[in-house]
């Protein structure tokens, strides 16, 4: 209950946020996120590979961090089955926008249902088979609509997923 509650808090804070807009790092970013992560799994075979260096966005440096923290949380928990964890991360620039995207070989879903995971409370797994609240994914798109960007998902059952989210570029 204390760990749903915080999550609520988190998203509450998210939505209610004024930007303090700074130049952040994002290769930096996901790599201490990542490093910090990490170090909880206890020794799993997981390969995290971040495709070229990633730029530097203008963009709220502590609410970008909570982005990339609930995604790469949300690839290191849907890949616990897997024997090799797989976790990409790529950048692309196309129309001044950048369209960051977190990759992972996990166990996936049904695109079916991929509308309803922006929302409070949507998981895919029940709670016995992943751990979670519900409120991840939908602080990120609270996060990343506040920077006027967009979040996206794709995802095929025991193939993996990608969640991506674009913000602008600098100018």
């Amino acid at each position: 209950m204390f760990s749903l509650i915080e999550k609520l808090l988190q998203y509450a804070v998210a939505a209610e946020a004024q930007l303090e807009l700074s130049t952040v790092d994002m290769d930096k970013l996901f790599r201490a996120a990542y490093q910090e992560i990490a170090a909880a799994e206890g020794g799993r075979d997981i390969i995290f590979n971040i495709e070229g260096t990633l730029p530097k966005v203008q963009g709220d440096a502590v609410l970008l961090k909570q982005v990339v923290s609930n995604l790469l949380c949300n690839a290191v928990k849907f890949t616990r089955s897997r024997e090799k964890a797989l976790i990409k991360v790529a950048c692309s620039n196309k129309t001044g926008r950048y369209k960051f995207s977190v990759t992972d070989n996990g166990v996936g879903f049904d695109m079916a249902y991929a509308s309803k995971l922006f929302g409070i409370f949507q998981r895919m797994h029940t709670q016995k088979s992943f751990e979670g609240s519900g409120v991840g994914l939908a602080t990120v798109k609270k996060i990343i609509e506040k920077h006027h960007g967009n979040v996206d998902i794709e995802s095929k059952e025991n193939q993996g997923t990608t969640v991506s989210f674009t913000i602008p570029a600098i100018s």
